[in-house]
């Protein structure tokens, strides 16, 4: 048997075996392909990669800073460690306009004019705080 015979029939395999996998639940199919010294790998959803127990126990997935975890607020913690130094907890990304005042500013526009900007709808920022 040639590389061409094995791979004829193996779209319509695997719509077989799909169809038969969708019959059981994930740690039946885990528990069967085990026993036989086959190898599997679980490909998660997004929900189910924030819950894994391994990847919270060891800092992979982290909670956003001020997140609970019951709001599903996670992400993935960065590889880089630097010795005898702590990681900076996630932070949420800043939302659209949170910084646009400052930064521009700090590029050397007035605040009359950022303010006409942001009223053409040319750029987004927060409130002003009087």
């Amino acid at each position: 048997m040639n590389s061409a015979h094995r791979h004829a029939n193996a779209l319509e395999l695997a719509q077989i075996l799909n169809q038969e996998f969708a019959k059981r639940p994930l740690n039946y199919l885990a528990r069967d392909t085990g026993s036989e010294h086959n190898h599997l790998g679980v490909v998660q959803t997004i929900s189910e990669i924030a819950k894994d127990p391994q990847l919270i126990a060891n800092d992979i997935i982290r909670p956003i800073e001020g997140a609970t975890e019951d709001s599903g607020e996670f992400t993935i913690d960065s590889p880089i460690k630097i010795q005898s130094e702590d990681k900076v907890r996630p932070r949420p990304a800043p939302r659209l306009g949170q910084h646009s005042i400052e930064i521009l500013q700090e590029m050397g526009y007035k605040l009359a004019d950022i303010l006409l900007l942001a009223h053409e709808g040319v750029i987004e920022v927060e409130q002003v705080k009087e």
